[in-house]
Parts: C-alpha cells; sequence; structure tokens
C-alpha cells in the first residue's frame, strides 16, 4: 500500500470514498451526506496543516481509503477521525493496513494514547474488531440522542 498527502488528491476525493465506503448502508449515507461534504471541504481549504493530520490510501496505483485523525490533544491523546476503505477492496485486509499505516505515523507525534470511535451498530462491528485486534480496548458507550447512531463505542490504544 502506498500513501498520498491530501493535497496530492482532488478535492471530492474524500466525500466520495465515504459516499463508497457506506454505500451498503443507504440510511447512514443519507444521514451522514452533508457531514461528509462539509469534512471534504474543510480538508481542501485548510491544506496547510491538515496534510500532516491523515493520508489517502492508494493500492495497485488505485485510490482505496483514507485515513484522518485529530492531534489537538496532544501531548495527552491523538484521536482518529475518518477511517474507511472503499467497499470493493473491504474484508481483504485493507483496512488493517491502513490502519497500521496510521498508527506509524500517530505514534511518532509521541501521544499518551490513541482514541477512535465508532458506532455500535451492525454496520460497524468489522471496524470494531479490527481496533481491538491491534490493541484498542473498549473504554466507554456514549448514547447519543441526536443521531441514527444512537450508540458510539470509544476504544484507546496506550502507548
Amino acid at each position: 500500500m502506498k500513501i498520498l498527502r491530501f493535497s496530492e488528491v482532488k478535492r471530492g476525493t474524500l466525500f466520495r470514498l465515504l459516499l463508497d465506503a457506506y454505500s451498503k448502508s443507504k440510511e447512514l449515507t443519507k444521514y451522514f451526506r452533508n457531514s461528509w461534504r462539509e469534512f471534504d471541504s474543510f480538508i481542501f481549504d485548510n491544506l496547510s496543516f491538515m496534510d500532516d493530520c491523515g493520508f489517502v490510501s492508494l493500492d495497485n496505483g488505485n485510490i482505496i481509503g483514507f485515513m484522518s485523525w485529530d492531534p489537538r490533544n496532544m501531548p495527552i491523546s491523538v484521536e482518529i477521525g475518518h477511517n474507511c476503505i472503499a467497499e470493493n477492496f473491504k474484508g481483504r485486509g485493507k483496512g488493517l493496513e491502513q490502519l497500521r499505516l496510521g498508527l506509524e505515523t500517530i505514534v511518532n507525534l509521541k501521544p499518551s494514547k490513541i482514541v477512535v470511535k465508532t458506532g455500535n451498530i451492525e454496520f460497524f462491528k468489522p471496524a470494531q474488531k479490527m481496533y481491538t485486534s491491534v490493541g484498542f480496548i473498549m473504554k466507554s458507550i456514549c448514547v447519543k440522542k441526536d443521531s441514527l447512531v444512537l450508540e458510539v463505542v470509544e476504544y484507546e490504544l496506550l502507548l
């Protein structure tokens, strides 16, 4: 797997990847669509610092996913944001490979811990399994009354 900086891809790429990664869930896609578009715009409007907060993944020259993180709580923690793989590449170890590449970069920032949150519904079970497979420990389940995903699971990886 190779990686590209956000500035090496076109505006809209992250939005399209999120649409594709969630394509098996029409409800989630409809619910999050606008926030994904805003996220993509934010990244490309702020490349001067966002290039250091994630990357786009390539496999055999094809863009297959991306990972982002928020280092604003350093040195206490870095929080993984979006971490998605295109539907055609799921179930082939590409998500785990991408996660490991991201963790290598984040660890070099020297936080005390890495935090990630994911939904507590069936759609997100593969992500939950992937995070625990690399050492993340479930810390809490939060109820969100204003969301389609009513529970969010928070995981930590202590460094």
